[in-house]
């Protein structure tokens, strides 16, 4: 009877230890054993599934995850960490929208995947006004390209034509208008991705990851994903040192002016807000295009008279209208 009741009691305790065992094992680690910086190869992150290459992660001793220039518009964000077996979870709100995030760390590695939902006017899907032109004179008559512009002279030669700023703008407009119907919609995720589709025929693409957006103070922000633009570029060798050059400019984004006026949209760029970007293809993206292309020759062509023109210029306001 005795050694029974040794053996139970032996028992007993063992499954107590085990227990323990088990409970020890399943307590959340301190989080400042996760403490520490993530990047490149050291940080698997996602955006809305998009995988996102280039960024930075930080996780503080508190457990204060501090992200940069992940949320479009938040140069760095701060988002408080649960952990649960290894688990993480956060969430926290910003200006316009909120941001939640799910992962581990595991062998050093920190696997995130990061969830954005913003709030604004220009969500949707938002097609080009058509370009039309009128078949018995031959005036256009709907484009989706506008441009409203104040020479330095009263007249301006473009094309080996001299002619006023109105002729110019409509010439502008025909042109450009010709070549923006290849586009057909822009789509503003609640995700801060922007995306864009294309007529049937038309070899260019826009896939949700190349662009982000965000909204502040009545101006739109372009994000491009460099590390993106860089992997489908067919010249990716020699575009690297143009990429980096765009990258320092555009850790705020390409700010651009927009109005919405119920189902009509307007996206629009002053003189000032444009010369920036003109001088970086003037200067380095126009060499580097090929020339075994009618459309690429032509812009290789044109552009420098309109650089000229442009940069002299007292005013300029050029845009696209779009429609849902």
């Amino acid at each position: 009877m005795k050694k029974n009741l040794f053996y139970q009691l032996v028992l007993i305790l063992t499954l107590c230890l085990a227990a323990a065992c088990s409970s020890d094992d399943n307590k959340d680690k301190d989080s400042s054993s996760y403490a520490g910086t993530y990047t490149g190869d050291n940080l698997n992150m996602t955006v809305s599934g998009v995988t996102m290459s280039g960024k930075e992660a930080t996780i503080s001793d508190t457990g204060v995850l501090t992200l940069k220039n992940v949320v479009p518009g938040q140069a760095s964000i701060d988002i408080t960490l649960t952990d649960t077996n290894g688990a993480l979870q956060g969430s926290t709100t910003f200006t316009g929208g909120s941001v939640s995030v799910s992962g581990n760390v595991d062998k050093s590695k920190l696997n995130l995947a990061v969830t954005i939902q913003m709030s604004n006017a220009l969500i949707g899907t938002w097609n080009l006004l058509p370009y039309t032109v009128d078949t018995s004179t031959g005036a256009l008559t709907s484009t989706p390209i506008f441009l409203d512009i104040t020479p330095a002279d009263l007249s301006v030669t473009f094309m080996g034509n001299t002619m006023t700023s109105t002729q110019f703008a409509t010439s502008i407009e025909f042109l450009l208008g010709n070549y923006a119907q290849g586009m057909t919609s822009v789509t503003f995720d609640a995700d801060g991705f922007m995306t864009a589709t294309f007529a049937t025929g038309i070899k260019a693409t826009c896939p949700k990851g190349l662009m982000q957006y965000y909204v502040s103070d009545k101006m739109i922000y372009f994000i491009p994903n460099l590390e993106a633009i860089m992997a489908i570029a067919s010249t990716r060798a020699d575009m690297s040192n143009l990429l980096n050059l765009i990258n320092q400019l555009t850790v705020e984004g390409i700010p651009l002016l927009f109005t919405v006026s119920g189902n009509s949209l307007q996206i629009s760029i002053t003189k000032e807000m444009i010369m920036p970007y003109l001088e970086i293809f003037n200067s380095a993206i126009l060499p580097l295009l090929p020339t075994d292309n009618e459309t690429v020759a032509l812009l290789k062509e044109l552009f420098p008279e309109l650089y000229v023109i442009i940069n002299s210029s007292t005013s300029l306001v050029m845009g696209m209208s779009l429609t849902k």
